[in-house]
């Protein structure tokens, strides 16, 4: 069960991008280490923040709450002449065993650019499109079995979690209150 979803500016609902595809078939989560969020805490680069018990905070999306939520069927697929990337805001890679975000900013984006591709049979040159840089490294991957989130910067996750900073402002002034 690979697939990929995208948030689209103008649409309510995930949409289906991909069908038996992953995004960050490189990356794996099993060796890292995860510490739970702290505002004044510098990660080493095998460090991850945490949120445990996600579907339990009021700001866990509500396309997790959804107990179809890994069948693709359960999502509409959107052609690929309907895509427009620049209305394209967030990618959802989703495995049997986790779930892989990428935040779309405009730097990943590259509009109307001409391609050579070099391979064993010489180069070729490409017509100008519209073309998605997918980083090598996930902003966030949902850990299904143990309903964690993990992440590097809260700036990179606040869009899939409307009221995240809220609830850590509150927790910081609450932090520095009780000192």
């Amino acid at each position: 069960m690979n697939f990929v979803l995208a948030k689209i500016t103008c649409k309510k609902d995930l949409v289906k991008i991909l069908s038996d595809d992953h995004i960050f078939p490189d990356f794996s989560y099993e060796n890292l280490n995860f510490i739970t969020y702290n505002y004044d805490y510098n990660l080493d680069d095998d460090t991850w923040f945490q949120i445990e018990n996600l579907k339990n905070q009021d700001f866990c999306p509500k396309f997790l709450d959804n107990s179809n939520l890994f069948d693709s069927k359960m999502f509409s697929e959107i052609k690929k002449e309907e895509i427009n990337i620049e209305k394209l805001k967030y990618l959802v890679s989703c495995t049997n065993d986790a779930l892989f975000f990428q935040k779309i900013t405009s730097s990943l984006l590259l509009k109307k650019k001409h391609l050579l591709t070099i391979c064993g049979n010489g180069a070729k040159l490409c017509e100008p499109q519209d073309l998605l840089v997918i980083k090598d490294i996930p902003d966030a991957v949902y850990i299904i079995k143990d309903d964690k989130l993990i992440f590097r910067t809260l700036s990179s996750i606040q869009i899939y979690l409307k009221g995240l900073k809220i609830c850590i402002e509150k927790l910081q002034i609450l932090k520095y209150s009780n000192s």
